[in-house]
């Protein structure tokens, strides 16, 4: 089939689905052709998922928002054109059908809710608004001089020298033959990266502290957080175990890649693993010990540890500058939310039982994330910094 056929045939789709999202009533021969469409393939079945969630939808037409979707379509054209083999020209045209039925479907039901005059279920009252967070941190030196890093740079590299990734030096006479502890902190509203000596790279979330060694010992690698981390451990050139302590439990590994969420407002301690092995031991009054394979996550509460299966993704996207959320507590939401933004959150009435999932770039105003929680039923007002949830 022609190339200009097969896209007449996803506009057509696209028209079909977003009678279908709407749940308006198809006609037979309509339902057939979605019936058929969806049998194609799982990423059909996803999308039509991502339509159909409000909530979903709403994160991605944000996130189109900026998004040059003409130049898009247009590089994608050149592609289909330049392809060599018919696999790479069935990629690139799905590429461009997925774009065009989601542009069409999503857009069409999104003009359709405002036209059609149905109330927002979220108020919101904002004086002002709030910027997104950003690489914000501060190295503190065993003398106890603190230096503010570089906000235009992502993180630090420990070697010789301090340095930042892109090779310009923090501190060159400062280290010395012993071994000095630094404490690399971020704010409310800051994220920063360090690559430990042994080349373990370290990603700090907002309002986090990482302890660690300008050098570390033969027999063990030790490292001590506060807050939130992602680490993707070096196991080259040492089989010296590196050990992560946070509040109430210490975290064995050799060489993995982990999501630690330990921070003191928060009565759970996460341990989330993606690749490799990790060993947690509780270190409270009552003693337990698991060991966690990819997929798996440890939560330890003053009760105990429980180990579940998850999905990591929701766990690890502010790493990649995501806000990512599945069936997630709204309570929880907001916590993040507090942190990112350095806003003070304000319970007016019950605190909010809702669950939420979604997600969005976390490079966006306070205001346009507010907006996404319109079938909340919740009512905000921020007014100096605090958000009031009544």
């Amino acid at each position: 089939m022609p190339a200009d056929d097969k896209l007449y045939n996803a506009f057509r789709i696209a028209k079909i689905l977003e009678k279908y999202a709407r749940k308006e009533p198809l006609a037979a021969e309509e339902q057939a052709e979605v019936d058929q469409w969806l049998a194609v393939n799982g990423s059909n079945r996803n999308l039509v998922e991502r339509i159909s969630d409000e909530n979903q939808l709403a994160f991605d037409l944000l996130e189109l928002r900026d998004t040059d979707t003409e130049s898009e379509l247009a590089k994608i054209g050149n592609k289909l054109r330049g392809a060599a083999n018919t696999q790479k020209w069935m990629w690139y045209y799905t590429a461009a059908a997925m774009l065009l039925l989601f542009l069409s479907v999503g857009l069409g039901i999104y003009w359709y809710r405002i036209n059609s005059g149905k109330p927002m279920e979220l108020t919101i009252d904002m004086q002002n608004d709030a910027l997104p967070g950003g690489n914000r941190a501060t190295l503190t030196l065993t003398d106890g001089r603190t230096i503010n890093l570089n906000e235009t740079q992502t993180g630090i590299v420990m070697g010789d020298d301090v340095a930042y990734t892109d090779g310009t030096t923090v501190l060159e006479e400062y280290v010395n033959e012993g071994v000095d502890e630094y404490v690399l902190s971020t704010p409310r509203g800051g994220t920063y990266q360090i690559t430990l000596p042994d080349g373990t790279g370290v990603w700090l979330n907002a309002e986090s502290t990482l302890r660690y060694p300008s050098k570390f010992k033969s027999n063990e690698r030790v490292v001590e957080l506060e807050g939130e981390a992602y680490f993707d451990v070096s196991k080259q050139g040492t089989m010296a175990p590196f050990l992560v302590k946070t509040r109430g439990q210490t975290i064995e590994v050799l060489g993995t890649q982990f999501n630690v969420s330990a921070y003191a407002a928060e009565a759970t301690v996460r341990t989330t693993l993606v690749k490799g092995q990790v060993r947690v031991a509780v270190t409270t009054q009552q003693p337990q010990v698991a060991v966690l394979k990819p997929s798996q996550q440890s939560v330890v509460q003053p009760e105990g540890m429980v180990i579940n299966q998850v999905d990591v993704q929701p766990f690890i996207a502010w790493k990649d500058g995501y806000f990512h959320f599945e069936r997630t507590p709204f309570v929880e939401v907001l916590a993040q939310m507090s942190r990112w933004y350095d806003i003070e959150l304000v319970y007016e009435g019950e605190i909010p039982s809702q669950t939420f999932s979604g997600k969005m770039s976390r490079n966006v105003n306070l205001t346009n994330v507010l907006k996404l929680f319109k079938g909340s039923g919740i009512r905000f007002r921020f007014e100096h910094e605090k958000l009031h949830i009544e």
